[in-house]
């Protein structure tokens, strides 16, 4: 009913999120759709390969990256999506498992690896190389990642400080009051 009422023009939200400034941001089948509490204006991307959009999260200084469901990272500028495209050339390919931000940069969980960029020097590392990652959740520099083989692994700074097995093969990682659930 949340559609009718903001006149969404699509029916399927698959992420949600807000700014400091209160704009609410809704990824959509169709896009990304701001809502300022009066008016709904929906976020031009070029270079989309879908339209469909997920795991929006708020880089340092209140910029958005989300991605689509062709594995492709946009971050906005200037009121317009634009395609994270050094991203692109270095996974060649690999799946996008989630997005994560902390207050120094974007986390990147791809299927076998993680990566971070810093968007203030437009620079993006292979932070840890890692097979069948399936969740991640960051609280400050901590980083959480389970895999499909049971695992769950604690980074600090990208360096492994704990590995556990864990008593189920599937976990997903939820932050909830700035507490690991």
């Amino acid at each position: 009913m949340l559609h009718k009422q903001l006149q969404l023009p699509c029916k399927q939200v698959f992420d949600l999120s807000s700014d400091t400034l209160g704009n609410i941001y809704f990824g959509t089948d169709q896009g990304i759709y701001r809502w300022n509490g009066f008016h709904l204006k929906q976020v031009p991307f070029v270079g989309s390969q879908s339209a469909e959009i997920s795991s929006m999260v708020f880089l340092p200084g209140q910029q958005l990256a989300c991605r689509n469901f062709s594995d492709q990272v946009f971050i906005l500028e200037n009121d317009s999506l634009k395609p994270l495209r050094i991203l692109e050339k270095a996974l060649k390919g690999e799946i996008i498992i989630d997005l994560k931000a902390n207050s120094q940069r974007l986390i990147i969980a791809a299927e076998n690896a993680i990566w971070s960029f810093e968007p203030d020097k437009k620079l993006l590392k292979k932070r840890i190389q890692l097979p069948h990652v399936e969740s991640i959740e960051v609280s400050g520099d901590t980083l959480y990642c389970t895999n499909s083989n049971g695992r769950l692994f604690v980074f600090s700074h990208f360096k492994l400080i704990q590995s556990l097995a864990l008593p189920t093969k599937r976990v997903y990682l939820v932050q909830y009051n700035n507490k690991l659930h």
